[in-house]
């Protein structure tokens, strides 16, 4: 039992270091977005951006799977 719960302990840190991380990295997409830099400067930045929010995204939905899991939710 003691296992299960400083896996969940981990997890919920986890997932608070990510959507932290999301929030940033998302708004500095936005920042990139409009910025007066020309469009193939900021291109390859957006690109590898946009790529980590959705990965960084699919994690935390990854995460709280696997607490509902563990805690008998649906």
């Amino acid at each position: 039992m003691d296992n299960l719960e400083e896996s969940n302990k981990n997890l919920i840190s986890l997932r608070t270091n990510l959507i932290t991380i999301i929030l940033v990295l998302t708004s500095g997409i936005m920042g990139l977005i409009y910025s007066d830099i020309i469009l193939l400067h900021k291109a390859i930045p957006l690109i590898f951006g946009i790529y980590f929010d959705v990965l960084f995204i699919s994690n935390v939905i990854q995460i709280n799977r696997i607490l509902n899991k563990n805690t008998g939710g649906k």
